[in-house]
């Protein structure tokens, strides 16, 4: 650990909140309509989003916590509306012990969606125990049980820099200028009795993005040599 309860802006760390607080509350099944409002709401454009366009709520998941669109985050605060679906958000954190994290846009590209490397470990612990599906879909997977995805996932872009690796579970990457690079990232490691172990590496406000992922490659291959290895 490393200044553990240190208050840091989270940037797109947060849509992992957004999308737990969607998948809990509502038949993943419901159409989201894309209008120009929304488009024009988030910094950045997504391709698989067209205005006029409906996409159920489970669609929304992929660009969202894969390509980490914030139209698209915009778009699934819209079936509460912005301030219930924050408020939803809030009170998440605070049922799971986030006790220091606030949210106060659904993408986090205002610089008020702020935790702590503390708080984000029990995020992560909750993702993986109540939340798995969102996790298989941050890693490239797909989830099949809620029907057919009306685009090829396969074009998505995955900014989760560790997407190709077998042992990453699931996580999510964050950027904005005031915060840097930030990561959540959760690997199964086995041991030399082939039990398996999920292990979450957590860093904020690395200086650039090639440090956040050296950083968490040191720490990955430190526990493998002093945990895993014979």
């Amino acid at each position: 650990k490393k200044n553990p309860s240190k208050v840091r802006q989270i940037a797109s760390l947060t849509k992992l909140m957004t999308g737990i607080v969607l998948a809990e509350n509502v038949d993943l099944r419901k159409p989201i309509k894309i209008t120009k409002k929304i488009l024009d709401s988030g910094y950045g454009t997504t391709d698989v989003l067209k205005e006029g366009e409906k996409f159920r709520i489970v669609e929304l998941f992929y660009p969202l916590l894969v390509e980490s669109s914030n139209d698209t985050a915009f778009a699934l605060s819209t079936y509460f509306g912005i301030n219930k679906t924050l408020q939803m958000m809030r009170d998440k954190a605070k049922a799971i012990l986030m006790l220091k994290t606030n949210f106060t846009d659904p993408s986090g590209y205002d610089a008020g969606n702020v935790s702590t490397a503390q708080d984000l470990f029990y995020l992560a612990r909750y993702l993986l125990n109540s939340r798995p599906p969102l996790l298989a879909i941050s890693s490239g997977g797909k989830v099949d049980s809620f029907g057919k995805i009306s685009f090829d996932i396969k074009k998505l872009w995955n900014k989760n820099i560790f997407s190709d690796d077998p042992t990453f579970v699931g996580g999510k990457t964050g950027f904005i200028k005031t915060s840097l690079y930030n990561g959540l990232f959760i690997f199964r490691f086995t041991d030399k009795e082939g039990k398996g172990r999920n292990i979450a590496i957590i860093l904020l406000g690395s200086k650039c993005l090639s440090c956040n992922k050296s950083d968490t490659q040191k720490i990955y291959i430190w526990l493998q040599n002093n945990y895993f290895n014979d």
